[in-house]
């Protein structure tokens, strides 16, 4: 859930997903833009001479995964295959509650003191769970 959320700040601060690969090796690599399939990636990459670690290969995947995700579920509106139009009002709505780090972590710590796990958990009920967070705070006087 923490790709999720942060894949979403990434487009709702700059309005594009970034797969950022900073420096490997001694050639720096600059960004390369959003669901890039991994056969496109690897040629770039192979194209500057890069042979990403396993480690980096693995979080590639997880991103450009989460990323789909998010569009299968209608959180992240496309206008075509390389634009991003806007996010959904349900991610808006989860950004709200959960945009500060100390109310991600409470939603975190929440989940975590009733046994669960937070990357378990369904977009919406993370998202209500952080809702509920925001309210009670908002009606203590903040």
């Amino acid at each position: 859930m923490e790709t999720v959320r942060q894949i979403l700040l990434e487009i709702e601060n700059t309005g594009r997903c970034v797969i950022d690969l900073g420096e490997i090796g001694n050639k720096s690599v600059t960004t390369l833009n959003r669901r890039q399939h991994m056969a496109r990636l690897a040629y770039e990459l192979n194209q500057r001479g890069v042979v990403p670690c396993p480690e980096l290969k693995e979080q590639l995947k997880a991103k450009l995964y989460n990323y789909r995700l998010l569009v299968n579920e209608g959180w992240i509106v496309e206008a075509d295959e390389w634009r991003i139009e806007n996010l959904s009002w349900e991610a808006h709505d989860f950004l709200a509650a959960t945009r500060e780090d100390s109310r991600w972590d409470r939603v975190k710590q929440h989940v975590k003191d009733r046994g669960d796990d937070v990357s378990l958990m369904p977009f919406s009920t993370l998202k209500a769970i952080g809702e509920k967070l925001l309210t009670d705070w908002m009606m203590s006087g903040g």
